[in-house]
């Protein structure tokens, strides 16, 4: 497999700037992916697209996880899925009614754990 992979800088900038969006969806109440590179796998071209998110934890707690994937048109094939975390948030949604009250997280960030995402990255393209 022939992979081009965005330079460990530009990844981490891209996790400084991660932007979430919430989905409805109280199983993943929010989420957030880039695409981080690209994978020539036979005749086909898949992107390798790191999915950060947000799932239920006890109480009113949500847990980070983070998954890496080769994606094209028709598959997804993962390559690590980091779920269980320890990194605990309590996540406010907007407010649907108006849009001047943004989402917001009480607790762990993304930045309490990027380094982990990075060396993950690291371990599955580089090592």
């Amino acid at each position: 497999m022939n992979i081009q992979l965005e330079s460990i800088s530009n990844i981490e900038a891209a996790l400084d700037k991660f932007g979430f969006i919430e989905t409805g969806n109280p199983q993943i109440p929010v989420i957030g992916r880039i695409i981080i590179g690209t994978a020539q796998k036979d005749d086909s071209l898949k992107m390798i697209v790191l999915e950060i998110g947000l799932e239920p934890a006890e109480g009113d707690k949500h847990e980070w996880y983070w998954e890496i994937s080769l994606n094209d048109e028709s598959t997804t094939e993962y390559v690590s899925k980091v779920h269980n975390t320890g990194f605990t948030t309590y996540f406010r949604p907007s407010c649907a009614a108006c849009s001047v009250v943004p989402m917001e997280f009480h607790g762990g960030t993304l930045k309490d754990f990027s380094g982990l995402i990075i060396n993950d990255i690291k371990r599955n393209f580089i090592d």
